[in-house]
């Protein structure tokens, strides 16, 4: 059977007062790609990737880090923060990622996972904090660069 049949067979049955479970529309992905800046220290930072909100609770968030070193040991890092609706308006980290491997290793750092649910509460928007960490002239580590940004669910989710 056709997933056409199966939907109109579950629309009578709603018409009979038997339940229906329609298929869930999900948002269109949301897209990033963003570089810290080299004001504050010689390195940069790459993230970039998708969130996707496909189900109510919970989205799927894929795609790289990289650090665009100067060859100082240290990384690229962001952490993933979620807002969920009907709660005190906090913001709960999903996730970190990084990458603190040497320069030799150019491929950035793939990462996909799905957020967490919370308490069964609609997932309203995701925002990124992205920061490059170096080492500064008297050589103590330096974590300046941020850059946070924010995808929110498109309007049919």
């Amino acid at each position: 059977m056709s997933t056409t049949p199966r939907i109109a067979l579950a629309c009578v049955l709603t018409a009979l007062g038997l339940g229906c479970a329609a298929p869930a529309l999900a948002s269109p992905a949301r897209s990033f790609d963003y570089f810290t800046t080299t004001e504050s220290t010689e390195g940069r930072a790459h993230i970039y990737g998708s969130i996707d909100f496909e189900r109510r609770t919970q989205a799927y968030i894929q795609g790289s880090i990289n650090d665009l070193c100067p060859g100082d040991g240290h990384g690229a890092y962001a952490t993933f923060y979620g807002q969920y609706a009907k709660t005190d308006g906090a913001h709960h980290t999903l996730r970190k990622v990084q990458d603190i491997r040497t320069c030799t290793k150019q491929k950035p750092v793939r990462f996909k996972f799905w957020t967490p649910e919370f308490r069964n509460k609609k997932l309203i928007h995701v925002i990124v904090q992205m920061w490059d960490c170096d080492l500064d002239a008297a050589g103590n580590g330096v974590c300046r660069d941020f850059v946070g940004f924010e995808r929110r669910r498109g309007a049919n989710g």
